[in-house]
């Protein structure tokens, strides 16, 4: 990475790590960034799916777990391909509000994997996918304001997610028949 960009990097992140610190979200961005409370209602809301949903709601839930057991594991290849060391790991003077942890910063999974559920359910369900963007939004900030990625670390997860599931979404739909009940 070039030292402007990753300047300019730094500096975003100071923004959003330091400048941006309150007492309302230092409560808030770690429990976002856990996870604690999402895989829960996640998980419930994916057996209720399974169980009562209708036939699109469950294509739907298949394609999501599928792109992101997709996005996750290959961020894990893009990271040992950057290296990148995380902020925690590399600055100093930053506000660390969950473990720094030990692995490579870019792309952000959390990111990636948010992203990627985000853009499957604006493919599929237009108005409610628009409503997860806002969420991947939060989710990935949360991760910067918690001390434990770059800027353009999820801006590198997000464009990647992005582009795991709307290859998922182009792959299904050519493979599926455009008469078939299982067509979104």
């Amino acid at each position: 990475m070039s030292t402007a960009l990753q300047g300019f990097d730094e500096w975003l992140f100071r923004l959003g790590n330091l400048s941006a610190a309150n007492s309302w979200f230092d409560t808030l961005m770690p429990v976002i960034t856990s996870n604690s409370y999402v895989v829960p209602v996640l998980l419930a809301y994916i057996a209720g799916v399974l169980w009562r949903g209708t036939v699109h709601d469950q294509v739907f839930i298949l394609l999501v777990i599928l792109a992101i057991v997709l996005a996750d594991q290959s961020v894990t290849l893009w990271k040992q391909v950057f290296m990148r060391p995380r902020p925690c790991q590399a600055l100093t003077d930053i506000r660390l509000l969950i473990p720094c942890g030990t692995g490579k910063s870019f792309p952000s999974g959390h990111a990636t994997n948010n992203f990627a559920g985000a853009m499957l359910a604006a493919l599929c369900y237009k108005r409610w996918g628009k409503l997860l963007f806002i969420w991947a939004v939060a989710a990935s900030y949360s991760r910067v304001y918690c001390g434990v990625h770059y800027p353009l670390d999820l801006l590198g997860g997000a464009v990647w997610g992005c582009i795991i599931a709307s290859a998922v979404f182009f792959v299904y739909q050519r493979i599926v028949p455009s008469h078939s009940p299982l067509r979104l």
